[in-house]
């Protein structure tokens, strides 16, 4: 008797990462003369009329079925690498958010400072020239103005035009350091503003805020720069303007750690 082993392998899809393979062994009867397939229970060839009788000797097979080791499925690489492409452009967009945020930051402090560095030494000069203007029309011997309301370096008699107790003031190279310094720190100002208008978004605010405490800056550093007006109308908008500035700085503060 002739017996053709067949192999049906069966392919189970299991959630997880494996695939499981399910063989069975199949066996077939066939004529040793005519190798017509025969069925189990024949015992003779239906085409030859040969005797298929099985014997002892000539056991039929036993079906055996078997579940083969687990096999890997292939995981999916690409997914994997594009989840962390897109973890590393998270990082680097962070990372750079933060150091944009970091440099605004670090302007509004620099511009901060700036005004209010500024704003100090106006006041500073904007006193001495109101001083020096008063001293000289009501004839006042001061020890800090009388070098200026007075001829001769402050050892002769008071001018009799307070313009030329002023002239003397801004002739005074002491005096024009100071408001050089003045002007380089409004030159300063205005660069970081202009900057500024390329801030963030996140800091709308802030900007808005600081842009109104430059503008107050700006008028209040020109005082000294020209000295313009009376005695009084200078005196009313030093003192209305440094009072405002002022103030603007302290609203600022809430900005900073």
């Amino acid at each position: 008797m002739q017996y053709l082993t067949t192999y049906l392998v069966f392919e189970i899809d299991i959630p997880g990462d494996f695939n499981y393979f399910f063989i069975e062994e199949v066996y077939m009867r066939y004529c040793p003369i005519c190798s017509k397939e025969l069925q189990d229970d024949m015992q003779f060839c239906p085409s030859c009329g040969t005797s298929v009788q099985i014997t002892d000797e000539d056991p039929m097979p036993n079906r055996a079925t078997y579940v083969g080791e687990p096999i890997p499925k292939k995981k999916h690489k690409g997914i994997v690498v594009i989840i962390i492409l897109l973890i590393l452009i998270a990082g680097a967009w962070f990372l750079y958010s933060n150091a944009s945020s970091v440099n605004t930051y670090n302007q509004f402090v620099d511009l901060y400072n700036t005004i209010a560095d500024g704003a100090r030494k106006a006041e500073t000069a904007n006193i001495l020239i109101t001083d020096v203007w008063k001293n000289s029309i009501f004839q006042t011997s001061d020890e800090e103005t009388d070098k200026y309301t007075k001829a001769n370096g402050g050892s002769g008699q008071f001018y009799d035009d307070f313009n030329d107790a002023l002239s003397s003031l801004y002739e005074d190279q002491d005096f024009v350091d100071d408001l050089n310094e003045i002007y380089t720190l409004q030159t300063k100002a205005e660069t970081l503003i202009k900057d500024l208008t390329k801030h963030p978004k996140a800091f709308d605010e802030e900007y808005s805020d600081f842009k109104d405490c430059y503008n107050l800056f700006v008028k209040f550093t020109n005082m000294p720069l020209t000295a313009e007006g009376s005695l009084n109308s200078f005196t009313d908008n030093h003192n209305k303007l440094d009072e405002e500035l002022a103030d603007k700085l302290k609203e600022l503060d809430i900005y900073f750690d």
